[in-house]
């Protein structure tokens, strides 16, 4: 069963995704007509928890097949979940994988949070205790930080990336804050939130993933939605942040 759930992953891949070209055949016409229609739901099936299967039977299977030795898995698999969002980190996509600092990926929903997720923000809690205390923090705080009207109200402004700058590079995920001593005013960057039909369900694999495996990678994803979730507390914060071009 997962040789056939490999060979699956591998031939949709190559069908569906950006690095997947090849050369078209009747059989492949035949196979990519047939599962077309079905290509959206299929990449997000791809990413749901209890669907995984172990990545390293998908990059055995890839060795035995020509014109796959030389690729790589990883970006022929994340190639054909790009168009999902959050989108990728852009430094995540300038980086070789097989130069990054974590390169033995469990199965593809490892491979997509770890794509998502800021270099810098990928090993933050190493320690269970760390999670588990953050989590009975925010059960018992109905709020962690103060919402988007205070903030401004605070003299907090909010921005969107630059699209060309290099704080652009953290991707989706990427919130900062900064100050200065000599201004009056702190900026908060904070990426666009776009909210789709498959939103909620993707974000709930993600966290599902962090639950079993922050102590290794973090949990930036339930962190950011923390955030979010102090800044917008009513139509009126919504209002704020859309008009900033943040919420979309």
């Amino acid at each position: 069963m997962l040789l056939l759930d490999s060979s699956f992953v591998l031939v949709f891949s190559l069908m569906f995704g950006k690095a997947g070209r090849s050369e078209v055949t009747r059989d492949r016409f035949i196979l990519y007509t047939a599962l077309a229609q079905y290509a959206d739901e299929i990449k997000l099936d791809l990413l749901v928890l209890e669907n995984q299967i172990p990545f390293a039977v998908v990059k055995l299977l890839a060795t035995s097949c020509r014109g796959l030795k030389l690729r790589s898995v990883e970006e022929l698999v994340l190639g054909c979940v790009d168009g999902i969002c959050p989108t990728r980190a852009r430094g995540k996509a300038e980086l070789l994988l097989r130069e990054t600092t974590d390169a033995r990926f469990h199965h593809i929903l490892h491979l997509f949070h770890w794509s998502r997720v800021p270099e810098n923000k990928y090993r933050l809690l190493s320690v269970q205790l760390k999670f588990r205390e953050a989590t009975e923090e925010s059960d018992q705080s109905e709020w962690l930080m103060p919402c988007a009207r205070e903030l401004h109200r605070a003299a907090v402004w909010f921005r969107k990336p630059s699209l060309d700058g290099a704080e652009r590079h953290g991707g989706d995920l990427n919130m900062e804050f900064r100050s200065a001593a000599a201004s009056p005013m702190a900026v908060m960057t904070i990426p666009s939130f776009h909210i789709l039909a498959y939103t909620a369900a993707l974000l709930h694999s993600m966290l599902a993933f962090e639950k079993h495996f922050h102590w290794a990678h973090g949990a930036c994803v339930m962190v950011h939605l923390r955030r979010m979730e102090g800044l917008i507390r009513c139509p009126q914060d919504a209002a704020l942040l859309r008009r900033r071009w943040i919420l979309g």
